[in-house]
């Protein structure tokens, strides 16, 4: 006999659920990391490496405080597609940040960050 947890879940399938959940979870960034690279064409690891370490570092951190939530945006500049604009937008505990990247595609397929703004708002 199956002990029925109040709401109409067993044990089995609460655990099943919390199963689900951390693997869905833990996968979200291999997930938006595909999508950049499909969308980018190329070897977009700068970028991807950029959104990555954005909500690590030091600096950012000292000013933020812990990152409660995280956006990331990016926009092909012109038609050729060898141009790019990242627009990452961290809310933190104590502020907010937006750091706005600008990036080229190389003649060897590689993306290059060449200029980055980074603006502190509470």
């Amino acid at each position: 006999m199956t002990k029925i947890i109040p709401g109409g879940f067993t044990k089995k399938q609460l655990l099943l659920i919390a199963a689900a959940f951390v693997i869905l979870y833990f996968t979200f960034d291999y997930i938006g990391d595909f999508l950049f690279k499909m969308y980018l064409r190329g070897n977009s690891e700068s970028i991807i490496t950029a959104v990555h370490n954005a909500k690590v570092s030091p600096r950012i951190l000292s000013h933020t405080g812990d990152i409660t939530g995280d956006q990331y945006n990016i926009h092909k500049s012109n038609t050729s597609g060898d141009s790019a604009t990242l627009s990452i937008n961290l809310t933190g505990e104590k502020a907010n940040v937006l750091i706005e990247a600008h990036a080229i595609k190389q003649t060897n397929g590689m993306w290059k960050i060449y200029k980055s703004d980074t603006t502190f708002s509470n």
